[in-house]
């Protein structure tokens, strides 16, 4: 008997601490709440709509996040994160000769190759170019961009020590590039104008577009030639594009 009647008697000693604990719970979660409807209406709007435009402000932030990273390229991003990790070597002596591993008989072979075709890429230079090009190459980085852009980047310190063409051209005439010192050579490298219209033809429209606009003058900011109204339809029409831009630079 005096089991049975502890049992319920316990049970209900902790039920009653349950039950006085449950309002305690409910008061600490509802202390923020009761806190801002206790405030006047007023406050209550101003709170609730600075809540609202925050909210509003992060989505529209993390939106248009969201589309700019869709439209760009992880490949930079990770070229830079992984650049650090890469080792950069250059192949250059035997090591540009056998860089597949072959042996000393076939590199040989190969240097031998390469010292003639040195020889005659170095009689192609005249000694005005020789110069020009020496002043070209320590103080334009351009030159040094595009004179071995072809060549993987491990071969290409040896390539531009054995072969340099002259860099500096005076004239041009159809596909031939014709240097300062007399030498010709053919445009074989890419250049915009053989590719498209060849030199000749560009000559000419460099012709009629000066004749056009040197009243005018090439430095004028702002207001435009009359002969944007005329060229600005056609631009528009072989574009499909509802504007154009025009830009000096490529």
């Amino acid at each position: 008997l005096v089991q049975v009647r502890s049992s319920p008697r316990t049970s209900r000693a902790s039920s009653t601490r349950r039950r006085n604990a449950q309002p305690q719970s409910q008061l600490s979660t509802a202390q923020p709440m009761d806190q801002i409807t206790a405030r006047p209406m007023h406050q209550r709007a101003a709170a609730v709509a600075f809540i609202a435009y925050a909210a509003y402000r992060i989505i529209r932030w993390t939106y248009r996040r969201l589309l700019t990273l869709a439209c760009m390229s992880p490949i930079p991003y990770g070229a830079r994160a992984a650049a650090p990790l890469i080792v950069s070597y250059s192949l250059e002596g035997d090591a540009y000769f056998r860089a597949d591993g072959c042996s000393q008989e076939v590199a040989a072979r190969r240097k031998a190759g390469a010292d003639k075709l040195s020889k005659r890429f170095d009689a192609l230079t005249g000694p005005r170019g020789k110069a020009l090009n020496e002043t070209l190459i320590s103080g334009l980085s351009d030159i040094r961009f595009t004179d071995t852009n072809r060549v993987p980047v491990q071969f290409q310190a040896e390539t531009r020590k054995r072969y340099q063409v002259a860099a500096v051209t005076s004239s041009s005439k159809g596909c031939v590039l014709i240097d300062v010192d007399g030498g010709q050579s053919i445009d074989v490298s890419g250049s915009y104008g053989v590719n498209v219209c060849g030199y000749d033809q560009y000559k000419q429209f460099v012709e009629r577009g000066w004749a056009r606009v040197k009243e005018l003058g090439p430095n004028v900011l702002g207001p435009v030639h009359p002969i944007i109204s005329d060229v600005l339809p056609k631009l528009k029409t072989i574009s499909n594009k509802e504007e154009v831009s025009f830009h000096m630079s490529g």
